[in-house]
């Protein structure tokens, strides 16, 4: 028995004089100045929003509704085009409004060409690392022109959605888009 705790003991001060590192977590912030803590042992992930923890993942149970508009991207080479991008979660759905604007002459020609047939766009969601959280398909074809008070064609919008957990929305903390046209 004493040849146990002698053991025991040897261990702990063993792993103290290394230095081995016994704290299971690793806190980084966001683009966004959120707090997320990974537990290195189990993979957990949480978010700390104000005062509260939130635990990542298929654990996490939240109905409400949480709305964001991401900062507009310039898409030079379409011709002077912005897009902008609305995006809301709720019950498991990433709903998101994609527009572009204004509507510029290579946008034009692409959805002229046999309808715009086979011309898309991909509406990526990224997280503080840049990687790809969530994605949304939108065809050419599928999006509405948008028009003024008298008529005259402003831009191009698309509402979709895509299934998205809780945790994962919480971890989008950018934006991008790719084209095919």
């Amino acid at each position: 028995m004493r040849s146990t705790a002698s053991l025991a003991i040897s261990l702990i001060m063993a792993l103290v004089v290394v230095g081995c590192d016994l704290t299971p977590y690793v806190i980084h912030e966001d683009k966004l100045g959120r707090q997320i803590r990974l537990n290195r042992w189990t993979g957990e992930l949480s978010v700390l929003e104000g005062d509260t923890l939130i635990k990542l993942g298929r654990s996490v149970t939240y109905s409400g509704p949480l709305s964001r508009e991401w900062p507009a991207i310039s898409l030079g080479q379409l011709g002077d085009v912005s897009a902008t991008l609305r995006t809301s979660w709720h019950d498991g759905r990433l709903r998101y409004s994609f527009s572009l604007s204004p509507e510029s002459k290579k946008l034009k020609d692409a959805t002229a060409q046999v309808y715009g047939l086979g011309k898309s766009f991909t509406v990526l969601l990224t997280d503080a690392f840049g990687i790809a959280v969530a994605q949304g398909e939108v065809a050419l074809t599928s999006m509405s022109r948008v028009v003024d008070d008298k008529g005259s064609p402003t831009g191009l919008n698309h509402n979709g959605e895509v299934p998205c957990s809780y945790g994962d929305y919480l971890l989008i903390a950018g934006w991008n888009v790719l084209w095919r046209l």
